[in-house]
């Protein structure tokens, strides 16, 4: 058994154990040709319900399902994870069907209830559709969100769980909520919310340049996006081209001389930080990578900008 089995077969074991003592759910993503569609057709009705939000008013087939399973034995239970384990192991896809597996011992309806509910997020500006069914906003919700905020969204369910993009099932860890109410943030908070899909593309490009993920990841993305505003760099493809840089090359990659020269020729070409670093190569960067590595270990080499 490869790896890739190995893992599978890790992540299924994990499901299987908790779901052999509670009722499990499935949420998911859904889509016209959903892969698990036949799975959904199986089960009886009261047993499938699409959550409910306003953006779904005029098209409610396009609303996150949940799925209960109709014991730990389900064949839908080893084919979701069979599917969100694919799907995350493969950097090259952005849709992710499989939101994660949900254990509570409500009454489908009434889980369904809870979560529409959990569907609208008020920010400082209004409010906001928060997207818990997609496993990569998930990941970064314990980044951005507070444990009682955590314990707003999970609300009494006895555990959450979704696939990370390194192919492993992951709990949400979370506390009771200290007041009840709907799911409120701040101005960081909702900031940080807003940068999720930027996150997204950074992890997915750094996966497909051949680096294995790290959780660690999501933070610093984060740091890195918000330190590119602060460094004057507007735009949003400038802000994920310097945080993928950092992530990639260095922390502090802007302040080599190469780097600072090309910055100083793209914005007199009115270009930004893409622009800038267009055309260094893979052999470039590595030698600006080595460069800054030297100088934090203080090895007195000096920079290489020839």
């Amino acid at each position: 058994m490869n790896s890739r089995d190995q893992s599978l077969r890790s992540a299924q074991q994990t499901l299987f154990s908790h779901a052999r003592s509670e009722p499990a759910f499935v949420i998911w993503e859904e889509s016209r040709d959903h892969p698990l569609a036949r799975h959904r057709s199986e089960r009886p009705e009261d047993f499938v319900v699409r959550l409910s939000h306003p953006d779904f008013q005029a098209n409610p087939r396009f609303a996150p399902i949940l799925v209960k399973l109709k014991d730990a034995h389900d064949p839908l239970l080893d084919a979701s994870v069979a599917l969100a384990h694919e799907q995350a192991l493969d950097a090259t896809l952005r849709l992710r069907h499989i939101g994660g597996w949900i254990f509570d011992w409500r009454e489908p309806a009434e889980l369904a209830m809870h979560l529409s509910e959990r569907l609208t997020l008020r920010h400082p500006g209004g409010a906001a559709r928060l997207r818990f069914q997609d496993p990569r906003v998930v990941a970064q919700l314990e980044q951005i969100f507070t444990t009682e905020q955590l314990g707003s969204l999970v609300g009494g369910v006895t555990g959450w769980w979704f696939m990370e993009e390194g192919g492993r099932p992951r709990q949400m860890r979370s506390q009771p909520p200290a007041l009840p109410g709907p799911l409120r943030v701040n101005e960081l908070q909702w900031r940080a919310l807003q940068r999720t899909g930027k996150v997204n593309d950074i992890i997915r490009s750094l996966r497909m340049l051949g680096m294995t993920y790290c959780g660690e990841w999501i933070r610093l993305a984060h740091a890195f996006l918000e330190q590119a505003g602060e460094r004057g760099h507007a735009d949003e493809q400038d802000q994920v081209a310097y945080a993928l840089h950092a992530l990639y090359v260095h922390p502090r990659c802007d302040t080599h001389p190469v780097v600072e020269r090309a910055l100083d020729a793209a914005r007199e070409a009115q270009g930004g930080f893409r622009v800038a670093v267009a055309g260094f190569d893979e052999a470039a960067l590595a030698g600006i990578a080595r460069d800054l590595a030297g100088i934090n270990n203080n090895n007195g080499k000096g920079l290489q900008t020839g």
